[in-house]
């Protein structure tokens, strides 16, 4: 068996790897970024929504200065199955209790959707 496949460098050959993965991410938003259609929302006009999953969802407010949570949560396509918490910020809220804009909803619980 010879050794003609083997890296004559295997940290050289790492680092190469290394540096073409941050050229395609690099190339990668750059073209999102320069897409026409690409835009960032504004902070003040969305409602930020983070699950038990580690997942997060974006809910437009439009000209409403706040929607309540149970709109929220379907908004962004989530549904409690059993029982949960939501917390405005870290504060615990209920769900009929109003969220405004720029803010962060956290719930905690057993969640389904999106």
């Amino acid at each position: 068996m010879t050794d003609q496949f083997a890296p004559t460098n295997p940290e050289a050959e790492e680092d190469e790897i290394l540096d073409v993965e941050a050229e395609e991410e690099e190339d990668f938003l750059d073209e999102i970024i320069d897409d026409d259609e690409f835009e960032l929302p504004n902070p003040d006009s969305v409602i930020t929504v983070r699950t038990p999953g580690a997942q997060t969802k974006y809910v437009p407010v439009g000209e409403e200065p706040a929607l309540p949570v149970s709109r929220v949560m379907s908004e962004a396509g989530l549904y409690v199955n059993g029982a949960a918490e939501f917390w405005l910020d870290g504060v615990q809220v209920r769900q009929d209790d109003l969220v405004p804009a720029g803010r962060t909803l956290t719930v905690v619980g057993s969640v389904k959707g999106g």
